[in-house]
């Protein structure tokens, strides 16, 4: 009983002896590494797949009609849901007014402004609302969270981005536990509102 006690607590003391020894292996180049990689590479990459997405769209939006293009693209200021029930009504309308030559500035701003007020109807305020707290629920437990906790426990001492390693410290404990509870209490929240739009979504008619 007791190797079997001893097995896991030998390979958790060799873990942490090499996380410890990380910086001795690194010296100085483990701050600039980790600025590197929060404030360059993880932009960079995050940049290239938005530029990889839009480049993918405008190749197929090239595949289409200038008529169904210019539709598509009007439709996409409505909600999904909205397009789902009026979507294909809607479409044959833009294409009656665009090819009796009433498709100018004035009917794209009509558009734009009766799709704002169709988003704010559907519930976009809570999609937003939901977002935002599931990023700041992500961004408070993880990096400002559950990392610093660990980083404490191995005994790292780069602090790179992480609020809590900058303050003296007794707070430093108290600073990564509060982010620990602020996270979990953001992301319940975000997933509580998005479960809650799940269901009425589902049992919204189709007309």
């Amino acid at each position: 009983m007791n190797e079997h006690i001893e097995q896991p607590m030998t390979a958790r003391a060799e873990l942490a002896a090499a996380v410890r020894a990380l910086p001795e292996r690194m010296g100085w180049w483990l701050v600039p590494a980790s600025l590197l990689f929060w404030i360059v590479l993880w932009p960079i990459a995050l940049v290239a797949a938005v530029v990889w997405l839009v480049a993918r769209s405008r190749r197929l939006r090239r595949l289409q009609p200038p008529v169904d293009r210019r539709i598509a693209r009007l439709l996409r200021w409505y909600p999904a849901g909205w397009r789902e029930r009026y979507g294909d009504e809607f479409a044959a309308l833009l294409r009656d007014t665009i090819e009796d030559g009433r498709g100018g500035l004035r009917l794209s701003l009509d558009v734009a402004r009766a799709g704002l007020v169709a988003h704010t109807e559907d519930g976009g305020r809570d999609r937003m609302l939901a977002g935002i707290l599931l990023a700041m629920g992500w961004i408070s437990l993880f990096p400002q969270g559950l990392v610093p906790l660990v980083m404490q426990l191995t005994g790292v001492p780069a602090r790179s981005w992480y609020l809590a390693l900058y303050l003296p410290q007794p707070l430093q404990w108290l600073t990564a536990v509060a982010m620990v509870v602020l996270g979990l209490t953001l992301l319940v929240a975000g997933l509580r509102i998005t479960a809650r739009r799940t269901p009425a979504r589902r049992r919204s008619p189709v007309h």
